[in-house]
């Protein structure tokens, strides 16, 4: 990767931690005292995130394996991947800066077609592991007694994911880049640019929407098998809240750590336009620990804690991106 880009997205990554470190708003007193109160538990979430950023860099090496791409070393992968999240989770959105540094760092091993394909097939998957996730807890909610209006919020959710979940597969077979150039063509003075670019690399972008075809109705293998790594990546993910929690109330079933996770990510992507969703993602721990009948305090201390275990992996993932060589 050109080192002046290389630079950019190191900056850019220690700019968003120095951000969201302010916006923590915590004295040292209380990041002490926080620590302290977690105890052993934190290092071990700390730990646990490096077997998920291992089940994510096999979720992406069987996308690679399924395209047909040259053999890449797992401890390369698993560098992208460590700072391909750190960035993800510090660009407005999320699913930006990652993503264009997977395709940058992957360039030199499978060529630009080939990184694009697989990177933006990852994503999709990655997202459509995340409406399965969302899916089955709003089922599991459904045998909780909540007021009314929460089983109409429920019934939205529900309805909202399976709506995306066809979108998911209607593009995997029409082609994604195809069905976004056409969309974006139609919006004025964009369109003329967009019709431009679509024209000078019409070759890759053609390249790119049969590589993702190919995978989701020829390779079935390698496109279920990334998908239930990325699920079940969110599955041991969940037991990150199962640790944090037994300082508090003790050890907890399986399925309340399930269901926290659930409605805080799904909160914290609704307000994906917040600056590094500050703020979005601990109301979504307070509310989901308010919603299973728990108090709203045991929210903020466990969203704290798993905002501090992002710093500090975003972290490691821009040093990663200043270790790497030219």
């Amino acid at each position: 990767m050109n080192k002046s880009i290389r630079n950019l997205f190191f900056f850019i990554g220690i700019a968003a931690v120095v951000f969201m470190m302010v916006g923590l708003n915590l004295s040292l007193a209380s990041l002490h005292n926080l620590l302290k109160q977690a105890g052993v538990y934190f290092p071990l979430v700390l730990i646990l995130w490096v077997v998920i950023y291992g089940i994510n860099t096999l979720s992406w090496k069987q996308l690679l394996h399924g395209l047909d791409s040259p053999a890449i070393p797992f401890r390369v992968l698993y560098k992208i991947t460590v700072s391909g999240f750190a960035l993800n989770y510090v660009t407005p959105g999320g699913l930006n800066g990652g993503e264009a540094y997977r395709i940058l760092a992957l360039k030199p091993y499978v060529g630009v077609a080939r990184a694009s394909s697989s990177t933006l097939l990852y994503s999709i998957l990655h997202m459509a592991s995340h409406l399965l996730f969302w899916f089955f807890g709003a089922m599991l909610l459904l045998f909780y007694t909540l007021p009314w209006t929460y089983y109409l919020i429920i019934g939205i959710v529900l309805v909202c994911c399976l709506l995306l979940l066809w979108l998911f597969t209607f593009v995997m077979k029409k082609g994604t880049i195809h069905l976004v150039s056409v969309l974006l063509l139609k919006i004025p003075r964009l369109g003329t640019h967009v019709g431009r670019f679509e024209l000078k690399y019409r070759d890759i972008l053609v390249r790119i929407d049969d590589e993702v075809r190919e995978v989701y109705l020829h390779r079935p293998k390698a496109f279920r098998n990334t998908l239930a790594l990325e699920f079940l990546a969110r599955l041991v993910g969940c037991l990150e809240i199962s640790l944090l929690m037994v300082p508090l109330i003790g050890i907890q079933s399986f399925l309340v750590a399930y269901l926290v996770m659930a409605i805080a990510s799904l909160m914290a992507n609704l307000l994906f336009f917040m600056p590094m969703q500050l703020g979005g993602r601990e109301g979504g721990f307070t509310l989901a620990f308010s919603i299973l009948g728990y108090s709203a305090q045991y929210g903020l201390f466990v969203g704290l804690l798993v905002r501090l275990r992002e710093l500090i992996w975003i972290a490691i993932g821009v040093l990663l991106i200043h270790k790497e060589r030219d």
